[in-house]
């Protein structure tokens, strides 16, 4: 099952690695995706409307309308409200119900307050609309900085893929080293190995690890961004609830950093919102030579999404496995660190048992990459 085909949300009682964490920022669609119509969305199996007011400002509402459960992304913007296409009923961004045709007494804040539809905080912010996932709540903090997305020495692409897998296996295949000689051989590494050092820094709402002494990938796309080769300065990290985050550093020259933005649809449907900044030295020169945005569109690109491809695959294989046998089973590694240590933080956040005080931690290991 794939982007284009009907979701549903399918019972995963017993699943391990479905954490539904509601405490976060999400992003649901890019800025160009919300035009002038209500669009669905969907977020930890519950769907969401989206939309915009008179003032181009995004909202997000629970997609049921209180009079008569009809989705309201059925309906259409009038003045600057989503108005239900079953009895016309109005409500702004903030979920209040501002029009009912044909009734013509004031209502009471008890009557409002049965009328409003539940409201998800939002905003606008490096090209996305975001929500915050728990209902009626005002949150204490923005959504993340995408790295990079603002500067004017970087070529930036987007890309937006579903991947059939919980968060956790997104994420976790995102920051995975070892299955890239397997899953994307000759895209992007090669067979050819050399032993480097693994130094991996844990906080109490993300993990990083840090690669010392990794060559440049070998395969066809390490090669267009770095066709000189070279020893490479490799960071992988993962940030409460949905971040993860590549980044390469070759020389003064070139800098790569890929974040992605994972958002859980539902339980084992997972959406992914990456963004990929590049620097090079073709970014250093004037316009009409500067020729990195040509580079990364139409090379980069097709091979980017060739990967992601591949990634989906095998994440489709891994969850039709999954639900085949009923039950999840894992046997790790020190090589599977970022994994393990990303669902003990989502697992920790969805208890409520994070600790802001706790001391960061340092772990090294050695690895063929």
């Amino acid at each position: 099952m794939y982007e284009n085909e009907t979701f549903s949300n399918e019972s995963t009682s017993g699943y391990q690695t479905a954490v539904a964490l509601k405490d976060g920022w999400y992003v649901l669609c890019s800025s160009e995706e919300l035009g002038s119509q209500p669009i669905r969305r969907f977020l930890h199996g519950e769907p969401l409307v989206l939309f915009r007011d008179s003032h181009g400002q995004p909202g997000v509402l629970l997609d049921r309308c209180p009079h008569r459960n009809v989705p309201l992304s059925r309906g259409r913007i009038r003045g600057g409200d989503l108005e239900c296409a079953y009895h016309g009923w109005r409500f702004d961004k903030q979920g209040r119900c501002r029009e009912i045709p044909c009734l013509q007494r004031d209502s009471s804040d008890a009557e409002d307050k049965l009328r409003a539809a539940p409201c998800f905080q939002s905003c606008e912010k490096d090209g996305y609309i975001w929500a915050y996932a728990a209902i009626d709540t005002k949150p204490d903090h923005e959504p993340p900085k995408l790295a990079y997305t603002q500067d004017s020495d970087y070529s930036v692409l987007r890309t937006h893929r579903t991947m059939e897998c919980s968060i956790h296996a997104a994420v976790e295949n995102a920051l995975d080293v070892p299955h890239t000689r397997f899953v994307h051989g000759g895209l992007f590494r090669s067979g050819s190995r050399r032993m480097v050092e693994v130094i991996v820094r844990r906080w109490y709402d993300r993990v990083e690890a840090e690669y010392v002494g990794e060559s440049c990938p070998k395969g066809l796309l390490g090669r267009l961004i770095a066709p000189g080769g070279g020893v490479v300065r490799h960071f992988d990290r993962f940030i409460l609830p949905c971040i993860a985050q590549v980044e390469y550093i070759l020389g003064a020259s070139t800098h790569l950093v890929a974040t992605v933005a994972f958002t859980p649809r539902a339980d084992f449907r997972t959406s992914m919102f990456g963004t990929v900044a590049l620097r090079t030295r073709l970014s250093q020169l004037p316009w009409p030579l500067n020729q990195s945005n040509c580079v990364l569109g139409n090379v980069l690109k097709p091979l980017g999404l060739a990967i992601l491809n591949q990634d989906r695959d095998i994440l489709y294989a891994q969850r039709e496995n999954i639900h085949q046998f009923k039950s999840e089973e894992y046997c790790s590694t020190e090589l599977d660190t970022l994994g393990c240590a990303a669902l003990q933080l989502l697992r920790s956040a969805a208890n409520g048992k994070l600790n802001p005080d706790m001391e960061p931690r340092t772990q090294r290991f050695r690895m063929h990459a």
